[in-house]
């Protein structure tokens, strides 16, 4: 799911206390606005960014996400340090857009999860194309060849 405003958890600090250090993740599509980055500066440790969608048609199309594609680079670049991939059927990630991004724009110590899990659940039978399971993941390493 995208959200354009994510549900912050609240922490019950009790449940923290005597602790030496529980890092916090935040896992996210990527969709994030700078005023929701800036929340979470200070507050998290490790930042899990998903780059679902490498343009904005594909996202507005099966995300309802208006400028996905502009809106997941710059928060990618505030939370930089790993950065998913998911790859779809029928290259509908456009995984070439995202490797080229992190490639040029991203620094060269972040690490890049290429994930291969996408199944396909709900809404997706909505649309034929996304409605199988991806079968081939080995073509999909060539754009990363060069960030490898």
């Amino acid at each position: 799911m995208v959200f354009r405003r994510p549900r912050l958890p609240q922490v019950n600090y009790r449940v923290l206390e005597g602790c030496r250090y529980l890092p916090i993740v935040y896992n996210t599509g990527g969709y994030d606005s700078p005023e929701t980055l800036d929340l979470l500066d200070g507050v998290v440790d490790i930042y899990m960014p998903d780059i679902k969608f490498g343009d904005d048609k594909t996202g507005r199309k099966y995300a309802g996400a208006a400028g996905y594609f502009p809106v997941s680079k710059q928060a990618v670049k505030k939370m930089h340090g790993q950065v998913g991939d998911l790859v779809l059927p029928w290259n509908l990630a456009r995984t070439e857009r995202v490797a080229e991004f992190l490639a040029k724009e991203i620094p060269v110590n972040t690490f890049v999860n290429i994930m291969d899990q996408y199944y396909p659940a709900y809404k997706a039978f909505d649309h034929p194309e996304l409605s199988r399971r991806i079968t081939r993941y080995g073509s999909v390493t060539q754009f990363y060849g060069c960030i490898l």
